[in-house]
């Protein structure tokens, strides 16, 4: 309960994930990762006034916001090859796709706490998938014990699509929106002694 209403939530998500890897010490070594997030349920009722003593009144208008259908998945497949003891080249490849489904509506009296996640007059909503594909390539030196030299660079894709925003009458089917960038690294690893590593970087 909060201010002059009373909130009501009911939520069911699954996350899974899966991974997959090489063991033992070898010259070649790489790892596969998958996860998701899902809202299965993800219901928000509440009442827009409260009755005199605090207590629900079940009896007023309401209010229900519902995330059915928001996700977000990720995969990512990592590899190292060592090509010496003082050389590690890197390479993987990325994948991400996010789903916002979110719908606020408002419902008549005496039907907040038991009418459908999709009942009542539409108020707001706002729906969209963004997706991200990207390719990276990483390359580490041990010039001595105490300095590392890391290189890298990610090519990497950006995309928002199908999204939609509606609000108190406004708005409607937003545009799609999409870059393609090349991320560099560069970073330097000095061991000084006496507990001290300074590690000055750059990447965008």
């Amino acid at each position: 309960q909060t201010g002059p209403a009373a909130y009501v939530l009911d939520q069911q998500h699954f996350m899974n994930s899966l991974a997959l890897q090489t063991i033992g010490k070898k010259d070649f070594s790489w790892e596969w990762v998958a996860s998701n997030f899902y809202y299965d349920k993800n219901i928000q009722r509440w009442s827009d006034t409260l009755n005199s003593d605090g207590s629900l009144n079940q009896g007023a208008t309401g209010q229900i916001v519902d995330y059915h259908g928001t996700s977000w998945t990720n995969l990512d497949l990592r590899s190292n090859y060592k090509l010496n003891s003082k050389h590690m080249l890197s390479f993987g490849l990325h994948y991400d796709y996010n789903k916002l489904n979110v719908r606020q509506g408002s419902v008549p009296a005496g039907q907040w706490l038991n009418a459908g996640p999709w009942s009542g007059s539409l108020v707001s909503t706002s729906k969209g998938v963004t997706e991200t594909k990207a390719a990276w390539i990483q390359d580490a030196w041990s010039y001595s014990e105490s300095v590392k030299v890391t290189t890298g660079l990610r090519l990497e894709h950006w995309n928002a699509h199908d999204g939609y925003v509606y609000a108190s009458s406004t708005g409607g089917a937003q545009p799609e929106s999409s870059f393609t960038t090349l991320s560099p690294k560069l970073s330097v690893s000095w061991d000084l002694g006496s507990s001290w590593l300074m590690t000055p970087s750059y990447g965008r």
